[in-house]
């Protein structure tokens, strides 16, 4: 396999490129000899190596510029000397005026008179080009993950990074979760004036009220995620950059229908669409005593597996917060987080990880999810928790813990 310097130095070849005198226009062959061109090239400019060496490099591990004659090893501050590169014959560039982002001509910018100084703009501040309106009531923001760079052509073929952050989602304030009446972990339609996408909702609280946040990563042609798909094409006048991160969206729920029929119940229908039923009572805001007749509607909302990405991908030690008051850090094996939902992670598992010491039976952390939550001081879907596998010696004690894992109704492949 070539290195890409042979192969451009091999098509530079084909193509025949010459210089003015009709001589070969690069005359290197090896990366010495083209570093000591572009040392050459660098000369008397901002950015000068004319006096580093490959053996300088290695031995300092590294070398500021300008490294020249004045200055051979290099410089660890620019402009130590107060001397700015703004003497109009030195300049790289005459500069662009900060609101139309016109290019300035040589007469403008010597009219400025910096000579030498540093040179500070005062901006006229312009409101962002589209504001939530009534029909797209909230701000929608992008942005990126630790684990993956840009449309993950290469992080997403890394096993390990992939599994941190294997798919998109939009994070939504709790409040707003709320007020729209959405599950943790259900699969919404993110709406903006341009576009539309479908991801699973990430219900926290480190974005503010009326703001979503959807990672840019991730869509395809078979997965409708592309973030990018809802922002503004509008660009900045200077550096010709996409405003992303300032648009207007709305949220809507995606939900099938599902009428009563004799015999069943909540507990049924939720058993039946692999739902916790508490999740269902508050989809359908109902109040206790939770009552429903034959022929009533209900909304099923789609759940899907949100993973939520660790704080650093080398963390493997993690404090419960709601269970800080015992003092307890777990240790193990991060498997999968669980539908985005702490409360879902209270299986007899889990459970058990949590606790400073084991319980008696495993049968005394089984029941509904929402009574072991309410026993143990957890607010649901606030912090996210990990599906975790505490190091216990008793083998039979760690058997037990994975048979409980396995007939948990709301786990999936891939979960254990």
């Amino acid at each position: 396999m070539k290195a890409d310097f042979y192969i451009l130095l091999d098509y530079a070849k084909r193509m025949q490129f010459m210089d003015k005198d009709g001589n070969p226009l690069i005359q290197y062959t090896t990366p010495r000899e083209c570093f000591e061109e572009w040392k050459a090239v660098s000369r008397g400019r901002p950015s000068d190596m004319t006096a580093m060496t490959y053996e300088k490099i290695k031995k300092k591990n590294g070398i500021q510029w300008p490294t020249n004659e004045q200055r051979p090893h290099g410089t660890t501050r620019l402009y130590e000397d107060w001397v700015f590169h703004t003497h109009v014959d030195d300049t790289q560039s005459f500069g662009k005026d900060p609101n139309t982002g016109r290019e300035r001509t040589k007469e403008e910018f010597k009219r400025i008179g910096a000579n030498g100084k540093a040179i500070l703009y005062g901006l006229t501040y312009y409101s962002p080009a589209e504001r939530p309106t009534p029909e797209f009531p909230l701000w929608l923001t992008t942005g990126r993950l630790v684990w993956h760079w840009h449309t993950r052509t290469k992080t997403g073929r890394a096993p390990n990074l992939h599994m941190a952050a294997p798919q998109g989602y939009v994070e939504i304030h709790i409040t707003d979760a709320e007020k729209l009446s959405i599950c943790p972990g259900e699969v919404v339609r993110v709406v903006s004036p341009r576009g539309r996408i479908e991801v699973p909702a990430r219900i926290v609280d480190t974005v503010l009220p009326g703001l979503v946040f959807v990672p840019f990563h991730f869509g395809s042609w078979e997965q409708n995620q592309a973030a990018n798909d809802l922002t503004v094409d509008f660009v900045d006048p200077v550096s010709k950059q996409p405003i992303f991160k300032q648009s207007a969206c709305r949220i809507e729920r995606i939900r099938e229908k599902h009428i009563i029929t004799q015999g069943e119940t909540l507990e049924s229908v939720a058993k039946k669409h692999r739902i916790p039923v508490d999740e269902l009572r508050r989809a359908n805001k109902l109040a206790p005593p939770y009552r429903i007749d034959i022929g009533h509607e209900v909304e099923i909302p789609s759940i899907a597996n949100v993973v939520i990405p660790l704080t650093r991908p080398s963390e493997r030690l993690m404090l419960i917060r709601g269970f800080a008051n015992r003092n307890f850090l777990l240790r193990g094996l991060i498997v999968q987080e669980v539908r985005n939902r702490p409360q879902m992670v209270l299986t007899k598992m889990v459970f058990i990880a949590m606790c400073s010491k084991p319980p008696e039976k495993h049968s005394e952390a089984s029941g509904d999810v929402s009574t072991v939550a309410s026993r143990n001081g957890i607010r649901a879907y606030t912090w996210p928790v990990y599906l975790v596998i505490c190091h216990y010696k008793d083998d039979d004690y760690r058997r037990g813990i994975r048979e409980a894992i396995l007939k948990c109704p709301y786990l999936t492949d891939g979960h254990i």
